[in-house]
């Protein structure tokens, strides 16, 4: 990794405060994508749970988080699989 001149720390900085603050109103990259894809899954009838980060930020204990964790029950893999509804999915455990 080359050295960091005073000008590239501060737009990374800058950068990542505005995602933060972003995710803190609700809105933003992490937010918006679980939102799609409980929306997504809602409209297929797939039972589903947020967990994590996002989840404890309904419940006012603020982290901030770079993932959507999603969570299908058992009965739902082979549908949310036909559907595929994002890219980036990753089969926890084969079969559910």
């Amino acid at each position: 990794m080359k050295d960091l001149t005073p000008a590239d720390v501060d737009r990374r900085t800058d950068t990542l405060l505005e995602e933060a603050e972003a995710y803190f109103m609700g809105e933003g990259g992490v937010r918006n994508a679980a939102a799609a894809i409980a929306a997504r899954l809602a409209e297929a009838g797939i039972d589903y749970a947020i967990p994590g980060a996002i989840a404890l930020g309904e419940h006012d204990s603020k982290r901030l988080t770079v993932a959507a964790d999603i969570l299908i029950r058992r009965v739902g893999p082979t549908r949310y699989g036909e559907e595929r509804l994002g890219r980036g999915d990753v089969e926890g455990r084969p079969g559910g």
